[in-house]
């Protein structure tokens, strides 16, 4: 049982980009899942409302052209809106983006990477970060209500008997949809196979050729990762352990004492990140104000001329030893004598 397990940990490590990337798609899926069923409603439209436009239920004459304005942009809001925000919010929880944005304004020159890993690493980030908008606007087609609704005048089934208003629409337990909506949302199901399978496609040849492309071989690359992320985890401990360790020293240097009520309110203040002069990077004004109290406690050195009286001083100091050590070896040879 053991060896399996660890055979399973094995190969959980060896496809963890395939894990993570199916959780972020499972996930897409879960959340499109729960607003469907909690918020969506394709607003109602009579046949008052469109007028000339409507001919016939027949989804061959119910043109886009022919949509009443709520229903094209409700449809179209549930395809684009959630897209473009899953894409920003991936786009924001990869950290090889804000390693090249933090700081970059005041980083030094020598250290700046080059525009070409620049554009690599933003190339990189961008790709990876498809996934989600990709795989909500294939199920949002494959679900076919967000389509049919963007793209059908009457999506509900007037026939005066089913539905003879918006009103019994919104008391009806159950709603029929038209035959309309249901043959736009058998097109919307159509799309969303072929951008799914294309999209996978292009997915498929783009990392194959990253592979093609990349500086080492297979397991050189596989250590290099391997190495990269060991490296991110001992860094994270390390920095972790230590500034819990400066921040616990800096609380017991400030609680050791009696503080007025001045300092309180100094380290109470809402920080913005300074440096001192030293160019000591500053993370507090607790910080601050402990560095400020140890500068201040330093014993100051002296000018020339109380250096030159110091040395002077145990010059003295040091005569008068070799004096005292010489009259006592002198005196020793006396008393031995006396003894004889």
């Amino acid at each position: 049982m053991a060896g399996y397990m660890k055979s399973l940990r094995k190969r959980m490590a060896d496809f963890k980009g395939t894990i993570v990337n199916s959780a972020i798609a499972g996930g897409t899926v879960a959340f499109e899942e729960i607003l469907n069923h909690a918020v969506y409603y394709c607003p109602c439209v009579e046949k008052s409302e469109l007028g000339s436009c409507y001919s016939t239920s027949s989804s061959q004459n119910s043109s886009y052209q022919c949509t009443r304005n709520p229903n094209r942009v409700y449809g179209l809001v549930f395809i684009a809106i959630p897209a473009v925000a899953l894409f920003f919010l991936s786009l924001a929880a990869h950290p090889s983006l804000w390693k090249i944005v933090t700081g970059r304004r005041v980083r030094d020159r020598a250290v700046r990477a080059r525009r070409d890993k620049i554009c690599f690493t933003i190339v990189d980030v961008c790709t990876r970060s498809m996934i989600a908008p990709v795989v909500w606007v294939c199920y949002s087609l494959l679900d076919g209500k967000y389509y049919a609704c963007s793209v059908t005048p009457l999506p509900y089934h007037f026939d005066g008997k089913t539905y003879k208003s918006c009103q019994n629409v919104a008391r009806a337990a159950q709603l029929l949809y038209s035959d309309a909506y249901r043959d736009n949302s058998s097109y919307s199901q159509r799309a969303g196979w072929i951008v799914l399978g294309c999209s996978a496609f292009v997915a498929f040849i783009g990392y194959t050729l990253s592979r093609y492309f990349y500086p080492m071989t297979y397991y050189h690359a596989k250590y290099y990762d391997l190495y990269r992320m060991h490296e991110e985890n001992e860094f994270d401990d390390e920095m972790n352990k230590k500034a819990q360790q400066h921040a616990e020293d800096n609380v017991k240097k400030f609680m050791e004492k009696h503080r007025a009520k001045k300092l309180w309110d100094r380290i109470s203040t809402i920080f913005r990140f300074h440096r001192n002069c030293d160019q000591r990077a500053l993370y507090s004004y607790l910080h601050e104000f402990i560095l400020d109290e140890e500068r201040n406690e330093s014993p100051v050195i002296g000018n020339g001329v109380d250096t030159v009286a110091t040395e002077a001083t145990e010059s003295n100091i040091t005569e008068t030893k070799i004096l005292d050590t010489v009259a006592a070896e002198a005196t020793e040879p006396n008393v031995t004598e006396t003894k004889m």
